[in-house]
């Protein structure tokens, strides 16, 4: 049996994690690509690379030392219009008067249809007329038909003239007019004021979009180059013998496993035994089926691919265990959760309060007149001692059903796989060692 040696972790997680500072690897990916490279080989070393030249100035146009609007306009001359609008508004926010549109609104004729049937007539006529007889100084808004918050005989005689329209006319509608357009439009990044991000916000190009605002004295007014640092494949080089090879993996997985893998939902897991791999399953298989072994590492599906077939990479570990299977030793058929949980699904027969096999109204008028009056126990559904809108939603579901639908009569719900008895693994009664599957 191949075993690992024991190695430093903060030393070995420093050089996975990072490479030269700040450069992170992802080491899985990069081990595949690295295997059976030595020092020798174009790649060992860390790399510079140029991703990028910043020269400021050059988005300068009039020279005057500072990127402005008055250079954006000359470089987007299809943004301009709009660049001297936001110019125009700098500094107003949407506390300001003048930041919504200043409008005008056309009445439309269709406030004069007081019977809604789509036309001004004789009908809407002698309503308004009534109205103004019967209620003389009185105000309502629905027969101010002209809207100036009043209504009299000039609303008839604004009536009398459009009659005959109806809502097929161009003059139906209320229009509304922007007299005024307001400081809001100006608003690009829509953060309620007007100021030098909105034109920032109008730059497509996101270099040019960095550049604005500087001036001469900006360290980077100047040529500045950018570089990436590429890591060498020495960074996977765990034992540091100037050859990457399956022991720098053993190493890897030494490290990132020494303390064993917790499972949790969701999790499909392998372990690795004497150089074996071997397919456990799921997160609740798991649990059903006792893997405790603590000469067992759990290892991520997509990481075990890494280990090559036939080659005994053996990583001696304590596991950690779930604390279901944990706390298993001792018991026995008598301990109370020995027995998978279980739980009643309510039948619809707990609704039929008049015992007659259907749910129906006869039973809604009992329920009613335990709501309203009286308590009655039977009505209390979810037996929580008062009868309110919970009971009767559970009663909603089932009215109309009778005693031949299949959900009549209460059901045992049964959560496979939750009791300890799924761990007695030899059928003794009791679980008195957590062996190995």
């Amino acid at each position: 049996m191949n075993t690992v040696s024991s190695i430093g972790g903060s030393q070995i997680l420093g050089k996975i994690i990072k490479s030269n500072g700040e450069n992170k690897i992802d080491f899985i990916k990069f081990f595949k690509e690295a295997l059976g490279k030595t020092n020798n080989d174009h790649g060992w070393e860390n790399r510079e690379k140029i991703i990028e030249e910043k020269e400021f100035n050059q988005h300068d146009l009039n020279k005057d030392k500072i990127i402005d609007a008055k250079d954006m306009k000359e470089l987007f001359p299809d943004k301009k219009a709009d660049i001297e609008k936001i110019e125009t508004n700098l500094g107003k926010t949407h506390e300001n008067p003048n930041w919504e549109d200043l409008v005008n609104t056309i009445r439309g004729d269709k406030h004069g249809d007081l019977n809604k049937d789509g036309r001004i007539n004789g009908r809407d006529l002698y309503i308004l007329r009534q109205y103004l007889r019967q209620n003389s100084g009185q105000y309502d808004p629905f027969y101010d038909v002209n809207g100036d918050k009043k209504v009299d005989w000039n609303d008839l005689r604004w009536l009398i003239r459009r009659f005959g329209t109806t809502a097929s006319s161009p003059q139906w509608e209320d229009k509304i007019i922007v007299l005024k357009e307001g400081a809001k439009h100006s608003d690009k990044n829509q953060d309620k004021k007007i100021d030098h991000e909105d034109i920032k916000f109008l730059i497509p190009d996101p270099k040019v979009k960095e550049a604005y605002g500087k001036t001469n004295n900006d360290h980077d007014w100047e040529d500045k180059v950018i570089k990436e640092i590429i890591p060498g494949y020495k960074n996977v080089d765990l034992n540091n013998d100037n050859k990457i090879t399956e022991s720098d993996l053993s190493l890897y997985f030494k490290e990132k496993y020494q303390n064993g893998t917790v499972a949790k939902q969701g999790d499909t897991f392998f372990f690795i035994f004497e150089g074996e791999k071997r397919k456990i399953g799921d997160y609740n298989e798991l649990l059903s089926k006792g893997i405790v072994n603590p000469k067992i590492t759990l290892i991520p599906e997509e990481e075990l691919s890494l280990i090559p077939e036939g080659k005994p990479l053996v990583i001696i570990t304590e596991s950690q265990t779930p604390d279901f299977i944990k706390s298993a030793l001792g018991k026995t058929k008598d301990s109370p959760d020995w027995e998978d949980i279980s739980y009643f699904k309510m039948g619809a027969k707990n609704a039929d309060f008049n015992g007659d096999g259907k749910v129906n109204r006869h039973d809604f008028i009992i329920f009613m007149n335990a709501y309203r009056r009286n308590y009655d126990p039977k009505v209390d559904l979810n037996a929580d001692g008062k009868i309110n809108l919970e009971d009767f939603k559970i009663f909603r579901s089932h009215y109309f059903k009778t005693s031949s639908s299949p959900d009549w009569e209460d059901q045992k719900i049964t959560i496979p796989k939750t009791g300890y008895k799924n761990l007695d693994i030899n059928n003794d009664n009791k679980i008195s060692t957590l062996a190995k599957t």
